[in-house]
């Protein structure tokens, strides 16, 4: 999904896409530049320079003027949210304030190309089933639009010859079947929008509907295994960076979208202040799978808590790979049963008793 921005610039106001490529080719170029030694003011201005894309020059120019002017590096991307996603900031900001902030670009490079790869394989996955669909409900709205409306008059013409009663014609009960089919298509997307609304409007319903999404039997598990990774990664960065480990936990909270989730960490993180052991903390919220509080516990008992978390975030990265494969090769058939079904109603509900009153001339 495209962004557009309104940025300030020397020749004045012009309006930018933040496209997923343009963000990457943004993290690729910093990556290289920040690990070559330069500053962040540098880098900046250098990938402005260099750059052969004028989008990616008045990025560069428009985050060099919010630092001139005093602002911090993770602020001046923040002004560009959402192109630059949560995630994206807050391990800008754990990597400025540990002082890794190279590396921090080189994992963010390797996470948006992993999310690029992901993205296209699911493109690549289901572009067929649901070009299929989509041309069957199409199918099916230009039947109701224009040949059911024709064909509803030699029905009803036949029926005046028949026994059958208006509320028993096959139009009627044609028309009344495809209403049922598309009023119950337009549901979904109608309630996936409100529950949106209401999770992004009211912090108590927030807090609710991630609470019920992380309870969902298979969704729940997958959710659970993103979040997992995003906090797993973060605290791998922290740790790597010699951060100690509470305020590496307080620091990752931040990066996790799911309120619930981070609700549980920020409890793990209280009750490990009381004093309470760090594997018996994450235990005491059933939220965490069992393979982080295990895990948690090895390192409590070898002394190297922090450097379990990339034992842990290499396993739920692989975890999130294989989720998705299996949600991929599941979704193909169930795209094609439904633009299936569509044709099969529109067969029987209007072939059939066409063929069926011809039959009876």
């Amino acid at each position: 999904m495209q962004h557009r921005r309104v940025v300030l610039s020397n020749t004045g106001i012009k309006s930018i896409r933040l496209t997923p490529a343009l963000v990457l080719e943004f993290t690729e170029s910093l990556s290289a530049l920040l690990n070559a030694g330069l500053s962040v003011q540098d880098s900046l201005a250098v990938c402005a320079e260099i750059s052969a894309k004028k989008h990616l020059t008045c990025l560069c120019d428009e985050l060099s003027q919010i630092i001139l002017s005093g602002g911090r590096f993770h602020a001046a991307l923040a002004s560009f949210a959402p192109s630059f996603s949560p995630l994206y900031i807050n391990l800008v900001k754990i990597g400025e304030t540990s002082g890794a902030i190279g590396r921090v670009f080189d994992k963010l490079t390797v996470y948006l190309k992993r999310k690029r790869e992901v993205k296209q394989n699911i493109v690549r996955a289901l572009a067929y089933p649901v070009t299929i669909c989509f041309i069957a409900v199409a199918i099916g709205i230009f039947i109701l639009l224009f040949i059911f409306p024709r064909i509803q008059t030699v029905i009803e013409i036949f029926n005046t010859d028949s026994n059958l009663s208006p509320g028993d014609s096959h139009s009627g009960a044609f028309s009344r079947s495809l209403l049922f089919l598309f009023s119950g298509m337009l549901f979904f997307p109608l309630s996936l929008l409100s529950l949106l609304f209401l999770h992004s409007v009211s912090p108590f319903f927030t807090l609710s509907i991630d609470r019920l999404l992380l309870r969902l039997p298979i969704l729940g598990q997958a959710l659970k295994t993103f979040c997992t990774s995003d906090f797993a990664f973060s605290m791998e960065i922290l740790c790597s960076a010699g951060t100690p480990f509470m305020p590496a936990l307080e620091q990752s909270i931040q990066v996790l979208s799911n309120s619930a989730f981070k609700n549980a960490l920020q409890n793990s993180a209280a009750s490990i202040a009381d004093g309470i052991s760090i594997s018996r903390a994450f235990k005491m919220q059933k939220i965490f799978p069992d393979y982080v509080t295990s895990w948690i516990g090895i390192g409590e008992r070898t002394g190297s808590v922090e450097q379990v978390f990339s034992q842990i975030h290499t396993y739920f990265e692989h975890e999130s790979s294989r989720i998705i494969s299996n949600t991929l090769a599941a979704a193909q058939p169930v795209f094609i049963l439904i633009a299936g079904v569509i044709v099969i109603f529109l067969i029987w509900h209007l072939v059939l008793p066409v063929f069926s009153i011809l039959g009876g001339l």
